[in-house]
């Protein structure tokens, strides 16, 4: 392994302006070493018959039709290095998307995100082919053009401080994950020392979650050391929390957001997201409580204009409790009360389409 590992350094390493191979040196848990910057394009060094990159990663490709097959693969870390520049004449040749040139120094070069989306392209058509998944993490930060090649997308990020405070991500980055997610799930993989974080920061963790439709989860306070999942004591105490929430975001999941709310928050620290033609997630991002009317534009969110007038039913399924929504019009407002950075997940019926369905996990 470890020749063809070097050789897959000597014909798919990216070169630097001067012809030198890209490499860092790392001192991390996950990296004691040198990290050599490859070009992992399927069409690299077709012919030289060395390991290239792209032949190793085909190495570790799942066998169709054997009985131990996954459902998918997973690419970690895929926005990693996307900058570094590749001259190397090969990576030139090799490359189908077009190549590009550094300010200052008119020569074609190729960041190495663009051979990393060739490689992906590639491996996502070859899964689909095959009726697999393909899930990255570390996207998306920068680049929106890997979404279209996967199924699921994830990071790993932090919500707390180093003392364990909260402190969430802005609503322009949940955004972007959630748009570019649209309609596939978005995961969020947390990077904390757990052991400084109560229940109660991380109920705020999820909540936040449940307000985008994003699944929350857990690894490590360094991404190596520690795991929160080996450690029964953490993941006990807050097993109420995945009871309690997770159904909630399946559902919110399986319905599918949407840009267009179709309702209004008379609030602008109160905010609002749709998902399918059932959901209204509330959240009040402010630290103080929240009284807020919610006008909801009837015909426009359940998609059908003879139904304007009709009355709805809400209910607030993260806590169970039915909600009194406005008299019939063509807006029904609904009113809430929100405690400090909490999340309502509304579910929205109208009265003359059957009962409303009771529970988040019945």
């Amino acid at each position: 392994v470890a020749s063809q590992q070097a050789q897959a350094v000597l014909s798919s390493g990216s070169r630097d302006a001067s012809g030198r191979l890209n490499v860092a040196f790392r001192d991390a848990p996950w990296c004691d070493g040198a990290v050599w910057v490859l070009n992992p394009n399927p069409r690299m060094g077709q012919t030289s018959g060395l390991w290239t990159k792209a032949r190793l990663n085909d190495a570790a490709m799942p066998v169709p039709g054997k009985p131990d097959q996954t459902d998918g693969e997973y690419l970690d870390s895929l926005e990693a290095w996307a900058d570094v520049l590749d001259y190397r004449p090969e990576s030139l040749r090799a490359s189908t998307v077009p190549l590009c040139f550094a300010p200052g120094r008119f020569r074609p070069t190729l960041p190495t995100w663009f051979s990393v989306y060739e490689s992906t392209a590639a491996l996502s058509r070859d899964l689909h082919r095959n009726g697999a998944l393909l899930m990255a993490n570390s996207v998306p930060w920068r680049f929106a053009a890997f979404a279209s090649l996967l199924d699921v997308m994830g990071t790993e990020t932090n919500m707390f401080t180093e003392t364990g405070a909260w402190s969430p991500e802005t609503d322009a980055v949940m955004n972007l994950r959630r748009t570019m997610s649209y309609h596939k799930p978005y995961l969020l993989l947390r990077n904390t020392d757990f052991n400084k974080v109560d229940k109660d920061g991380i109920a705020r963790y999820f909540e936040r979650c449940a307000f985008y439709g994003i699944y929350p989860s857990m690894f490590s306070v360094n991404a190596a050391d520690h795991p929160y999942w080996e450690d029964a004591k953490l993941y006990n105490r807050d097993r109420p929390l995945f009871q309690k929430y997770i159904p909630v975001i399946k559902r919110l999941s399986a319905a599918g957001w949407e840009p267009v709310t179709w309702a209004r928050s008379d609030r602008p620290d109160v905010w609002l997201e749709r998902f399918g033609r059932e959901y209204i997630t509330v959240l009040n991002s402010g630290n103080t409580p929240a009284e807020v009317t919610v006008t909801v534009d009837a015909a426009r969110f359940f998609g059908d204009p003879a139904k304007r007038g009709t009355k709805i039913a809400v209910r607030d399924i993260l806590v169970g409790q039915d909600v009194t929504a406005g008299a019939t019009g063509a807006t029904i407002p609904v009113k809430l009360t929100l405690a400090p950075q909490e999340t309502k997940v509304l579910y929205l019926r109208q009265t003359n389409a059957g009962a409303l369905a009771k529970g988040t996990n019945e």
